[in-house]
């Protein structure tokens, strides 16, 4: 998430250093090896729509204060799912990023298999069925 005016470009390779911090290699991953390419060798300067536009930031505000508020809305939609659940899901979907296909569906299905047996499991099922909102205790 970003405000409308907060991209830099990459400084590193005006200052004649190379992109560290996994950029040169998670970047292609994103949103392609040829933009990618351009993005870092020209060090150009993309705007918040930009980013946006080529997948590369998921939301984009109007101001600081607008994405306060956006984070706060965000965050109670999270808040609202089963947090076990959402560690498995982040994980599967983590590890499972950095490996070929069978493997991550490995993870994946580790990752369902730890969430299987939880409370909070068989507290969303329960709320579902009970037509309320569940009450998730971590565990």
């Amino acid at each position: 998430m970003l405000s409308s005016d907060c991209l830099k470009p990459h400084l590193r390779l005006f200052l004649g250093l190379v992109i560290s911090a996994t950029g040169t290699q998670k970047l292609p991953r994103l949103i392609g090896k040829s933009l990618a390419k351009r993005l870092i060798l020209f060090a150009e300067r993309l705007t918040a729509e930009e980013a946006h536009n080529i997948n590369l930031i998921d939301y984009v505000s109007k101001d600081h204060d607008d994405m306060y508020v956006l984070l706060d809305s965000l965050l109670a939609k999270l808040l609202k799912n089963g947090p076990v659940a959402v560690r498995a899901a982040k994980k599967a979907i983590d590890k499972g990023f950095e490996v070929d296909c069978e493997t991550a569906l490995t993870i994946e299905n580790n990752c369902y298999n730890t969430v299987l047996h939880t409370q909070d499991r068989i507290e969303g099922i329960k709320a579902f069925i009970e037509k309320r909102a569940p009450n998730y205790q971590n565990k």
